[in-house]
């Protein structure tokens, strides 16, 4: 059996050996709200977001940001915790960018990033003055330079670097490499800076890169900063763009490769950013650093609530059938992620047995993980999944046709629903069928 890492900061075990959340018991948590259901922790989000930025702010003497990365959590209540703490945002499509704006983020607080982006997005981002869109192609370079002719506008632009740095726990979320989709290799970029430098719509104001996610290694973020260190002296040179900022991405992570909670140093970043700055740069040409954080900020901050279902025992083998699937929770099917999971109402047994914990949906890979030590299970026990803030409801879906859960946030020990289960109206959605096909049903 798998040897367990220790609880988030908002997940504790009271004398009777119950998993609370926030002080509240998960099991009447689930009773109220039903399962599966996500619920968040807005003190931990805070606490999060306040040692980071307090990490960089106690070691950097230059101007930085911090933009929270909306693809991994959306949640606009979650969203909103961030902002009201100081964050901006990076967002990575039009809907990301329509709510940033409707939730009162300044326009010049969001970062519009993503390898592909279409005329209607580019024209809304322009359109709204944000602070920063980040080129990924040439012909990107080229509709903005149109667009932003067309509007009359000059837009804020910079440039993806690709600095051939492996990071990531996974080959789907390692962006940093030499055959990722994302980024310009050095020598494509200066190519691609020469036809900036003739655009008069557009003004290049940094070089940005982002080379994985679950990234526990402040090193490796480092040696991307040395690259795009380097290349903001070679444009601030060869092309004259001021290139006052760069943009070192995200990706912190919150478990090691033994599948360990850690604590990702911030201080050791921070202090390897100074120490760079300060031999590449002279003081008054130093650029400001942004970072684009989603997971060290908000995945230890929620649990996913579920019910076991059903049980069988097979070929040597406890099945736990649970309501949370992966069209509830994507990333163990997906990229082979470990989550703790628990009993909520025997969290550390004392007698633990291996069980295999699968979802509903008629697939094989639906598994939420193979010999977890559990009690022995019963029909109707509530667990609980462990570190499901970020990239859980983002990714969630309508197959085999199930409405996504309710999403509730923990905010000074009452309870909010943010987003609310769906139905099965929602799951069907905007549906015609043609005129010629209605009528009674034809079969025996």
């Amino acid at each position: 059996m798998q040897t367990l890492p220790t609880f988030p900061p908002a997940v504790t075990v009271d004398d009777a050996g119950r998993m609370r959340f926030e002080g509240l018991l998960c099991s009447a948590l689930a009773e109220q709200y039903g399962t599966p259901a996500y619920v968040y922790s807005a003190p931990a989000i805070r606490a999060n977001y306040q040692a980071m930025d307090q990490a960089l702010g106690r070691r950097l003497t230059s101007p930085y940001e911090i933009f929270y990365a909306y693809k991994g959590n959306s949640c606009p209540a979650v969203c909103k915790v961030l902002h009201n703490a100081g964050a901006g945002a990076e967002v990575v499509s039009l809907g990301e960018l329509h709510q940033a704006l409707l939730l009162g983020v300044p326009p010049r607080r969001i970062v519009f990033n993503n390898v592909v982006k279409t005329d209607e997005e580019l024209d809304y981002a322009i359109r709204a003055g944000i602070g920063l869109i980040v080129i990924d192609s040439e012909s990107e370079l080229e509709a903005i330079e149109r667009i932003a002719g067309r509007l009359g506008r000059v837009a804020a632009v910079a440039f993806r670097v690709r600095p051939f740095v492996r990071a990531g726990f996974h080959k789907h979320v390692s962006t940093g490499h030499e055959e990722t989709k994302f980024g310009f290799s050095a020598e494509a970029l200066e190519d691609v800076a020469r036809r900036a430098a003739a655009c008069r719509h557009v003004r290049v104001r940094g070089l940005h890169t982002h080379i994985g996610s679950q990234n526990c290694d402040p090193d490796k973020l480092l040696e991307a900063a040395d690259v795009v260190f380097n290349l903001t002296r070679r444009f601030r040179e060869g092309f004259g763009f001021p290139v006052d900022l760069v943009d070192l991405g995200g990706g912190m992570g919150i478990q090691n490769e033994d599948l360990m909670r850690v604590a990702f140093d911030f201080d050791a970043l921070a202090r390897g950013v100074e120490e760079r700055l300060t031999a590449a740069f002279a003081p008054s040409a130093r650029p400001a650093i942004y970072f684009e954080p989603n997971r060290i900020l908000v995945a230890d901050a929620s649990i996913l609530l579920g019910r076991v279902v059903s049980l069988k025992q097979d070929v040597g083998k406890r099945f736990v059938g649970v309501d949370i699937g992966y069209s509830t929770f994507v990333r163990c099917m997906l990229y082979g992620a470990f989550h703790d999971l628990r009993n909520v109402d025997d969290p550390c047994p004392d007698h633990p047995v291996p069980c295999e914990v699968i979802g509903p949906l008629c697939e094989s890979g639906d598994v939420l993980g193979a010999n977890l030590p559990l009690p022995e299970p019963k029909v109707g026990d509530v667990v609980a999944l462990l570190d499901a803030g970020a990239y859980g409801y983002a990714q969630a879906s309508h197959y085999n046709s199930r409405p996504r859960p309710v999403e509730v946030l923990v905010d000074g020990g009452k309870t909010f629903v943010v987003r609310h289960r769906e139905t099965l109206a929602d799951v069907l959605g905007r549906f015609e069928i043609p005129a010629h096909l209605q009528g009674g049903y034809a079969g025996a």
